[in-house]
């Protein structure tokens, strides 16, 4: 069991995530993370809809909505289970 200390480490250490590589396709209703602009941590709740590879469409799991942007394939990774 890791402690407090390292899972905060690990929350919070971005250069030790990895977005979506060239080879992992995302198919429609996957489960992923979006890497935020603002601090560029990752934000979970997010469905992909539809893309072509490249730029993905993403549905917002807590209300439905359609995001009103696609996200690039490098601004989002499958999403993770995380112990609470």
């Amino acid at each position: 069991m890791e402690s407090a200390e390292a899972l905060s480490a690990e929350a919070t250490n971005i250069s030790a995530t990895e977005p979506v590589g060239a080879d992992e396709l995302l198919q429609p209703g996957a489960a992923v993370e979006v890497r935020r602009r603002f601090d560029r941590a990752w934000a979970r709740g997010f469905q992909v809809i539809d893309g072509d590879g490249s730029l993905f469409r993403l549905r917002r799991e807590s209300d439905g909505a359609v995001l009103p942007v696609s996200f690039p394939a490098t601004d989002l990774r499958l999403a993770r289970n995380v112990a609470r």
